[in-house]
């Protein structure tokens, strides 16, 4: 019986039972839909302005993304968004100025239009520019 046993434990370790990660379909994080989306305003500023995440978990698996506005040769940080991802998977909600309470994006296609409303709306249009004024 202790053969047995001892058969059946070196049979188990030999095979590795995980999935080939490398081979599973890419999935996009939340954090870096909002990078590709944030890095924008670097282009539209001529880099004087850049879009910074700063992410931590949550103790409910998921993650709290506080998006910036970076203004490096002043060193400051204009707090643009925050993302509330609670687990790895959507819904996220995102909580702005223009949203206080927060909507809700249930994809990623979501996810990208209420970025755009946020990046369209009256607030970052008013504040962008002053940002600009701070380092001519």
């Amino acid at each position: 019986m202790v053969e047995l046993t001892h058969w059946l434990m070196d049979r188990c370790v030999m095979s590795n039972q995980w999935p080939e990660f490398d081979k599973l379909p890419k999935t996009r994080s939340v954090r870096s839909i909002l990078l590709e989306e944030g890095n924008g305003v670097s282009e539209r500023t001529n880099g004087e302005i850049r879009f910074v995440v700063e992410s931590e978990p949550t103790g409910k698996g998921g993650f709290l993304h506080h998006c910036f506005l970076f203004m490096p040769k002043v060193g400051y940080r204009y707090p643009l968004l925050r993302v509330v991802q609670d687990n790895l998977d959507y819904p996220v909600r995102v909580i702005a100025d223009i949203w206080p309470q927060g909507t809700t994006a249930d994809n990623e296609t979501k996810l990208r239009q209420d970025l755009g409303v946020v990046f369209q709306s009256e607030a970052v249009t008013k504040v962008v520019p002053q940002l600009l004024e701070l380092v001519s």
